[in-house]
């Protein structure tokens, strides 16, 4: 009987000795995914922390973009009323003079203003297009 309880004994042991193992090495298979996992993630947050850093450059240059269409609206807008307020002026020497009489009367003094005038336009045109001309140095 002796002779059974101790093969008894070292199978239970063996079954002991066998699930341990059995534990141990799932347990080694368990962090190794875990170790695995945790290298994929970082790998992840690098990628992650990149684009990032890509968006915050992204977003920088459009605030950079919007506040330069922000300043260069302003001065269209100035060019607008300064604009206006020259196109009111003329308006109001126009209405008070009858141009058709004056040119009938005084054709020379009228053909070389009409004409100093629309070079004067092609001129500022020239400057207001980016013209680099010495012309356009003092007014655009």
């Amino acid at each position: 009987m002796f002779r059974y309880a101790k093969i008894a004994g070292l199978v239970s042991i063996g079954l002991f000795v066998m699930f341990a193992y059995s534990h141990y090495t799932s347990m080694l298979n368990e962090r190794d995914n875990l170790l695995l996992k945790n290298k994929n993630l970082d790998l992840a947050l690098k990628s992650e922390q990149a684009v990032n850093t890509q968006f915050k450059g992204a977003i920088t240059e459009w605030k950079d973009s919007n506040r330069a269409i922000l300043e260069a609206a302003s001065e269209l807008r100035q060019v607008s009323i300064n604009a206006n307020r020259e196109v009111r002026k003329l308006n109001g020497i126009f209405s008070k003079h009858n141009i058709e009489r004056l040119a009938s009367k005084k054709p020379g003094l009228i053909e070389t203003r009409l004409n100093n005038g629309t070079a004067d336009i092609f001129r500022l045109f020239e400057c207001s297009s980016g013209s680099t001309d010495k012309s356009c140095s003092g007014e655009n």
